[in-house]
């Protein structure tokens, strides 16, 4: 009769162990699926790229008038 006791103990210490793990991995398998949300995942659909562009001459051209143009007016400011 002891030894029944003893087992219905360990069962109790053992399931009163696993729930709360149960309850933190649901917890933490809601916030994954929120966060998975938030950032776009969709199920079944392909995966986004990331588009790798190449600088061109009209580009460099740009960025030196408009260096020249800050240049010109932080001259102008300080005369």
């Amino acid at each position: 009769m002891s030894e029944i006791i003893c087992d219905n103990k360990k069962i109790k210490q053992i399931i009163s162990l696993l729930i709360p793990i149960f309850v933190i991995s649901f917890q933490r398998s809601e916030d994954l699926a929120n966060a998975m949300e938030v950032r776009g995942y969709v199920v079944g659909e392909e995966r986004t790229s990331v588009d790798i562009f190449k600088s061109h001459s009209g580009d460099y051209i740009l960025i030196s008038c408009t260096i020249l143009v800050f240049f010109v007016i932080l001259v102008l400011t300080l005369i």
